[in-house]
């Protein structure tokens, strides 16, 4: 689903212009998904809004029906739309907009109490510091994080992040991960092996939720060392002649901006993936996918990317001779 995603983006936007106007899209998607949930999360049956609805609603999920999901979701498109804010040149209405909907989002991505997304905007900030413009990152950093305590429960929820009694059943499907690897280091027991040890497993037959969150450690499990070392080539690749080489070959604003975005959800991603499978769930990966075409796309609307398409790290050769023409 995900690599679905990033084909169709490339082969779809033809033109930066198709790219302007997809994100518009996206963003204003994402400000209603956001603004849904809201919407369903403070409201009490008798329709009123006051603190103890919020304190006892719980995380939401909105649309997806599900607070982790919603919240991958929205740590894929903050980092974005942030980055666009902090280093795109746009009229200060459209910045006005971006920013209006990116506060608005980040508050639903803590409503929903998902520890793998607050570690994913977190590590996404932490990679806006590299660039300039470091003190209005750690500006609304600190903003962010001082508005978020007013959201019933998040504070709260901040407190169990590293809360080792919170956690039993992740640490007994960890315990069976690393028995499994440990039996097959090199070549794992097998893709989608992992839910069947683990409900075969003693451990295991306590918990009715057999999936295990950590995309890493699962990858180690059904795949071992080779499918791990392979994805972190993928990766390597991707950085090295996607986000790199778009990122050197323009000085132009709009365009650089997009590639630090496009960077900062992949670095949250990568984050989410301590905490939850995002690249394997289909609810979310898709939009990953689509994010990390953005740069590919950059670089077919450049001039130099139609006399280098060797630098597209995708597909056989053909393929990429074609996408670039």
């Amino acid at each position: 689903v995900m690599f679905a995603g990033f084909l169709a983006t490339i082969i779809c936007m033809k033109s930066l212009k198709d790219l302007r106007l997809a994100l518009t899209v996206l963003l204003l998607v994402m400000l209603a998904v956001s603004m849904l949930a809201f919407t369903g999360w403070v409201r009490s049956p008798g329709g009123m809004f006051n603190r103890l609805t919020l304190h006892h609603a719980g995380p939401f999920g909105g649309a997806f029906d599900n607070p982790n999901a919603l919240g991958n979701y929205l740590a894929l498109l903050v980092p974005f739309f942030l980055a666009l804010y902090l280093h795109g040149r746009q009229s200060f209405r459209t910045k006005l907009v971006i920013l209006a909907a990116t506060a608005a989002s980040t508050m639903a991505l803590f409503a929903t109490y998902s520890r793998s997304s607050y570690l994913g905007l977190l590590a996404s900030a932490v990679f806006l510091l590299f660039f300039r413009r470091r003190g209005r990152v750690v500006i609304l950093i600190v903003v962010l994080l001082l508005a978020a305590l007013f959201v019933g429960g998040v504070g709260q929820r901040l407190q169990t992040v590293f809360a080792l009694t919170d956690l039993p059943n992740r640490f007994v499907k960890t315990e069976v991960a690393l028995r499994m690897f440990r039996d097959a280091p090199w070549l794992g027991q097998g893709l989608g092996s992992f839910e069947h040890f683990a409900t075969l497993s003693e451990e295991g037959a306590l918990y009715r939720h057999t999936t295990l969150e950590n995309q890493y450690l699962l990858m180690l499990s059904e795949g071992g060392i080779l499918l791990l070392m392979a994805f972190a080539y993928m990766i390597y690749r991707y950085v090295r002649g996607g986000l790199m080489a778009a990122y050197r070959r323009t000085t132009e604003p709009l365009r650089r901006s997009l590639v630090i975005a496009s960077g900062a959800s992949l670095v949250s991603a990568l984050a989410v993936g301590l905490g939850e499978g995002l690249m394997f769930f289909p609810k979310v990966n898709w939009l990953l996918g689509l994010i990390l075409a953005v740069p590919m796309v950059l670089l077919r609307t450049m001039p130099a990317a139609v006399t280098a398409p060797r630098a597209l790290p995708i597909g056989p050769q053909p393929l990429l001779a074609s996408l670039a023409e």
